[in-house]
């Protein structure tokens, strides 16, 4: 499926990090990783803020309240 945004952020990733934000099961990781040619969910330039180990590489001062 072709989206609009795919041009967009593919120029914008050249120069810096995209955050992809919105509401459940709208295509984000999907669309993350079309960016990515042959990625999968493991690749080291895919980050979730589902895992918590990304946010520290994303926000390197982030501490998980506890």
């Amino acid at each position: 499926m072709k989206r609009c945004l795919t041009e967009p952020i593919r120029q914008d990733l050249h120069e810096k990090m995209v955050f992809l934000g919105g509401p459940r099961q709208v295509g984000k990781t999907t669309l993350a990783l079309s960016l990515i040619p042959g990625a999968d969910e493991t690749h080291p330039a895919y980050l979730s803020w589902d895992v918590p180990e990304h946010h520290v590489r994303v926000v390197p001062r982030f501490r998980r309240a506890r």
